[in-house]
C-alpha cells in the first residue's frame, strides 16, 4: 500500500496494525522493522502528515532503544518521503538532511541498499 500509494489498502492496514504500534514483529531469530514505521508510511499515504510524523518519531525511539541500525536508516528514508509529500515550510530542506543521515547510516553500518537509495535521491 505504501509503495503503490494505495489509499484503500493503506486505510485497511492502518486499522489492523494501529493497536500494535509499539511492537516489532519477531520470528525466531529474525526481527523486523517497528510497526510504527509501517504506520508512518501508511498515514503518509493517507495524507495525515502530523500523525505520520508522530509514528516515525515513535519508531525512531524504539529503534534507538533496541540499537536497530538498519531500522534507523529506513526511518530516515520514510521521514524524507513524508516531508516531500507534505511540503510545509522548510520541509524540503529537512528532507535533504534526512536523506544525508540515511546515506551516512547506510555507509557506516554496511547497508548498501539504504546508502544507494539515499545517494540517488541526493544526486551522489
Amino acid at each position: 500500500a505504501v509503495e503503490l500509494i494505495a489509499t484503500g489498502p493503506a486505510q485497511k492496514l492502518h486499522g489492523l496494525l494501529a493497536p500494535y504500534h509499539r511492537q516489532v514483529p519477531f520470528i525466531g531469530t529474525l526481527g523486523f522493522l517497528p510497526l510504527a514505521l509501517a504506520l508512518g508510511g501508511l498515514t503518509r499515504v493517507l495524507g495525515r502528515y502530523d500523525e505520520a510524523e508522530a509514528y516515525l518519531a515513535e519508531a525512531a525511539e524504539i529503534t534507538s532503544r533496541g540499537r536497530m541500525n538498519f531500522s534507523a536508516g529506513r526511518i530516515e528514508l520514510e521521514r524524507r518521503r513524508m516531508l516531500v509529500a507534505r511540503r510545509g515550510p522548510r520541509d524540503l530542506e529537512r528532507a535533504r538532511a534526512h536523506f544525508e543521515q540515511a546515506r551516512s547510516a547506510g555507509a557506516t553500518h554496511g547497508y548498501s541498499s539504504i546508502e544507494r537509495v539515499a545517494g540517488m535521491a541526493l544526486g551522489v
